[in-house]
Formats: C-alpha cells, sequence, structure tokens
C-alpha cells in the first residue's frame, strides 16, 4: 500500500510540475503580448496625433471654404469693377492731394493763378471724385 501512495504522488507532483511549466508559459506569452501591446499603443499614439493634426487641418480647410462660399454667396450677380477703375480713382486721389499742396507751397500762386482759394476746391473735387469711384469698387 506504500507504493501506490507514493506513485500516487510521483503523478501529483508530475501534474503540479506540468501545470507549473503551464502557468510559466502562459505568463511568458501574455507578456510578450503586452509588449506587443504596448508597442502597438505607441505607433497609435503617434498615428493617432498625425491623424489629429490631419483631422484639425481638415476642419480648417473645411470652414475656410464654407466661409468663401457664405462670401460668394452675397456677391453672387454683382458684376465686377473693370481692370482700369482702381487705377483710375487712386490716380484721381492723389492729383487732387497733389494739386491742393502745390497749392499751398506756392503761396496761392499755382495750379491756376486767376482762381485763387478755388484751387482747394478744385483739388478737393477731383480727390472727392476719387473717393465716391472707391465706392463703386468691387
Amino acid at each position: 500500500m506504500a507504493e501506490p501512495k507514493k506513485s500516487e504522488e510521483r503523478e501529483e507532483e508530475k501534474k503540479d510540475a506540468q501545470t507549473e511549466e503551464r502557468s510559466e508559459k502562459h505568463e511568458e506569452r501574455h507578456a510578450h503580448e503586452d509588449e506587443k501591446k504596448d508597442s502597438k499603443r505607441e505607433e497609435h499614439g503617434k498615428r493617432s496625433s498625425s491623424k489629429k493634426r490631419d483631422h484639425e487641418s481638415r476642419v480648417e480647410k473645411r470652414a475656410k471654404a464654407e466661409s468663401e462660399n457664405e462670401i460668394h454667396a452675397w456677391t453672387d450677380g454683382i458684376p465686377l469693377s473693370p481692370v482700369w477703375w482702381a487705377p483710375v480713382f487712386t490716380t484721381l486721389m492723389i492729383v487732387g492731394l497733389l494739386w491742393i499742396v502745390v497749392f499751398y507751397i506756392s503761396g496761392a500762386t499755382y495750379p491756376i493763378p486767376k482762381i485763387g482759394q478755388w484751387n482747394l476746391a478744385v483739388g478737393g473735387g477731383i480727390a472727392f471724385v476719387g473717393f465716391l469711384m472707391t465706392m463703386r469698387w468691387r
């Protein structure tokens, strides 16, 4: 009877050793899987941050496009000014200003000596016409 107990004990010891080996292998496998998951998380973190940046830039582009569409929506149907419009009104404002400056520097003798102080009205009128043109510029 003593021998069967010993053989049973040996079998139990073998089973315990086998289960211990299995649990060690299982732990090793899980540790390896955890390492893989950690590296994947790091990669995903890198990718997700670049995805976030991409998403933010797409959102900004979309918002910009929508705001441009809104601007175009209320300007649709309004004809654009001719190409020469802006240079003409700029030139008129500068000429009017120069007319007044020349009048003051020359001591009321130039640009037209016989009209005297009306030179201020002429220079102001020329500049005012240029200013009015700016309001019709599209």
